[in-house]
């Protein structure tokens, strides 16, 4: 079995500093609230999980991993940066980015994204790097620059709703894979895509350009 550190059922004050371990591997954290942090909210090193937890205006990124961290069932409100930053290999389920000042979610190569909600993110609600996945997720209302999804070659997007969106709902590059989705309302395009990719059984609807 692995080492696991817990910090558990905490309730940071408000102008706390937030939690700091990118060089702690193998951390659980879980039930923390952390408000007005003047940095990172929550930082952690490789093979960490991070569950249950919330971070409100911190200033700079709310949650920030080293690879193959696993995030579950946390909140980004209302940050100056980044709502979720995973380094490559990760997994986010369940989470919500709202209201932050540079996006919603941002995950590197070969990450999963499942069951998540951006919503009003100036920048782009999901982004992420190649070789990953996007499933169930909802990014809609970012701002005027802002895709609801964009990814980079050879990722699958699947099962996802973007609307109301600044550009395009979901833009994708080379090889990649929208299935199921539903894109309605967005400023530019529902979908695009580049060369090689595979499109099938999307609904869209009222979007400013192209479908």
């Amino acid at each position: 079995d692995r080492d696991v550190t817990g910090v558990q059922t905490c309730a940071l004050p408000i102008s706390s500093g937030g939690i700091s371990a990118s060089g702690a591997d193998s951390l659980l954290v879980e039930k923390l609230l952390l408000q007005n942090n003047s940095g990172v909210g929550i930082w952690v090193g490789n093979g960490s999980t991070i569950r249950d937890c919330v971070v409100k205006k911190s200033s700079d990124v709310s949650f920030l991993t080293a690879a193959g961290c696993t995030v579950v069932n946390c909140g980004a409100y209302q940050g100056g940066d980044i709502g979720f930053l995973l380094s490559y290999g990760s997994t986010i389920e369940a989470c919500t980015a709202s209201g932050n000042g540079a996006g919603g979610f941002n995950v590197a190569i070969n990450s999963v994204i499942a069951n998540c909600t951006a919503s009003a993110n100036a920048g782009n609600g999901i982004t992420t790097n190649a070789w990953c996945s996007v499933l169930r997720c909802n990014a809609s209302g970012s701002t005027s620059n802002g895709f609801g999804i964009q990814t980079q070659a050879g990722c699958t997007v699947a099962d996802c709703t973007a609307g109301n969106n600044g550009k395009t709902g979901i833009s994708v590059t080379f090889a990649c894979a929208v299935r199921g989705c539903t894109l309605q309302n967005n400023s530019v395009n529902g979908i695009a895509c580049g060369n090689s990719c595979f499109i099938t059984g999307n609904t869209c609807d009222s979007n400013n350009q192209a479908g």
